[in-house]
């Protein structure tokens, strides 16, 4: 039997039972169906007065539609006829009632699914981009050396734009960075002298078990250190930097001014 056939009689069951129940026009028959319409009718004035979700969106108006049919039908002169005709109308009734709770619990499911996606894509987004900027406000560049003694700030441009200004330990400013994107998507870190010329740039990489960490790159694309979140056995995280060979330049963490103001302070291992 194909599924098509099958479709078939299903959608044509109520009717071969109204119509064998019309046909017959027993008094056990009769009876039944009667006895089913007043509980039926019994059932939807009680639901009618709750004031629950599920007896206003759920029970009551599919039984209120049955009920609407029944009265529709009370003209009916022939008793089998009238009984029929309510059986098979109630079927379907409650056959297509069926479909469209499925339908819109489909629905509500894809929204919902939907939106749980969207949150984790955009958690995700949120989180890889904090981290970027997090990451290259806390990196010491100094292109062509170890990292030095220092701080930073973050600045905002006259006519918008914001970019990390560094300093060397007697606060003369030595380089600016600031976050670019990419032609075809992904973000990154540029890196200026003092005179505006281009230094060098930071990535945001990920390791083989899923941490982040930035990667250093000099004017020529030259890898030349990294620069890693740590956090302290007693609480209070740090980035630490390394060279290209991977040996410890110096550490940088995020300070608050006494009378407010966050900017970052450098240290170097030598």
């Amino acid at each position: 039997m194909t599924q098509n056939t099958l479709d078939i009689i299903l959608f044509l069951s109520p009717v071969a039972i109204g119509g064998i129940i019309a046909t017959v026009n027993t008094e056990v028959a009769n009876n039944t169906t009667e006895n089913v319409e007043a509980w039926t009718r019994k059932t939807q004035s009680q639901e009618a007065l709750k004031t629950g979700w599920f007896s206003r969106f759920i029970t009551n108006p599919v039984l209120w539609l049955i009920v609407k049919f029944s009265d529709w039908t009370d003209d009916f002169t022939h008793r089998g006829l009238k009984n029929g005709t309510r059986v098979a109308a109630t079927l379907y009734l409650i056959g297509i009632w069926i479909y469209l709770l499925f339908a819109a619990f489909m629905v509500l499911l894809a929204l919902a699914i939907g939106a749980i996606i969207l949150y984790i894509v955009f958690k995700v987004l949120i989180s890889s981009d904090n981290s970027f900027k997090k990451g290259h406000e806390t990196s010491q560049r100094l292109f062509g050396t170890n990292v030095k003694s220092g701080y930073s700030e973050k600045k905002e441009r006259l006519f918008g734009g914001e970019y990390t200004q560094y300093y060397d330990a007697n606060g003369n400013p030595v380089e600016t960075a600031e976050v670019k994107e990419r032609l075809f998507g992904g973000k990154y870190v540029q890196y200026y002298d003092q005179n505006g010329n281009e230094i060098g740039t930071s990535a945001l990489k990920e390791t083989l078990f899923g941490g982040q960490y930035e990667q250093h790159y000099n004017e020529n694309g030259n890898e030349i250190g990294t620069s890693v979140e740590k956090e302290r056995l007693f609480g209070g995280k740090y980035i630490q930097h390394s060279d290209e060979a991977g040996n410890q330049t110096g550490t940088s963490e995020r300070k608050e001014r006494l009378f407010g103001g966050v900017y970052t302070e450098y240290k170097s291992e030598e």
